[in-house]
């Protein structure tokens, strides 16, 4: 009977990862992106975040700020 109870919580714990990972597919705009790390802007706000590690299942995001302290809301590509 406990090794039923596990599995039901697995696959619980399963599906609502899936429902929050979808959420954020939607949410999320991959505005840069390089090997080492990526740039996202969330929709909803403008706020734009660096995403270390995009190609791989570890790494580690943060928001990006300006000098005073609020988030960047725009982020402009530059070649060079």
């Amino acid at each position: 009977m406990k090794k039923v109870i596990c599995i039901l919580i697995l696959f619980v714990f399963a599906f609502l990862l899936i429902g929050c990972h979808s959420e954020l597919d939607n949410r999320f705009q991959m505005i840069y992106k390089d090997t080492s790390f990526g740039i996202l802007q969330d929709k909803n706000t403008g706020v734009c975040y660096l995403w270390a590690n995009p190609n791989s299942s570890v790494g580690g995001i943060t928001a990006i700020l300006n000098e005073d302290g609020t988030p960047v809301t725009e982020w402009e590509v530059k070649d060079g």
